[in-house]
């Protein structure tokens, strides 16, 4: 995870200095050093990192951490016994083959797999990579 972040914040940097060498170009021929430039990048970066940080740092309460799981669990449990439901009812009685109820069985097919397969990946990667920061939140 570490790597990732340097990653995207050395990206962020190099990206912030080619537009601050863009529109300063002028400035920075004067000057003859980009020094004014970096320090601007820096600062923007540093404030992009802090941002995420206070983001991602409401996951880091305890309690809050339990509330979004239990909802979490609630929606992935109710949705995917519906979405079953529905799919079930559907192609198991013959009478409901029509063109509505076929729009939504098929609606109710992709509901199912989103609660089954991502939203529980969802919560672990949300919970799971919130609660392991044991680092200051920089990018």
């Amino acid at each position: 995870m570490a790597n990732i972040k340097e990653f995207v914040r050395e990206m962020a940097l190099n990206q912030c200095r080619q537009n601050a060498s863009a529109t300063t170009k002028s400035e920075l021929n004067m000057s003859g050093s980009s020094t004014a430039a970096n320090l601007m990048c820096d600062q923007a970066v540093e404030m992009l990192g802090w941002m995420i940080a206070a983001e991602l740092d409401v996951l880091s309460n305890r309690a809050v951490a339990a509330v979004v799981v239990a909802l979490y669990v609630v929606v992935i449990i109710v949705g995917t016994l519906g979405s079953l439901l529905v799919f079930v009812s559907v192609v198991s009685t013959r009478q409901m083959w029509t063109a509505t109820n076929v729009f939504i069985a098929n609606l109710a097919l992709t509901d199912l797999v989103v609660c089954a397969f991502d939203l529980p990946l969802t919560l672990h990667y949300q919970v799971g990579c919130t609660m392991s920061y044991t680092t200051p939140h920089t990018i």
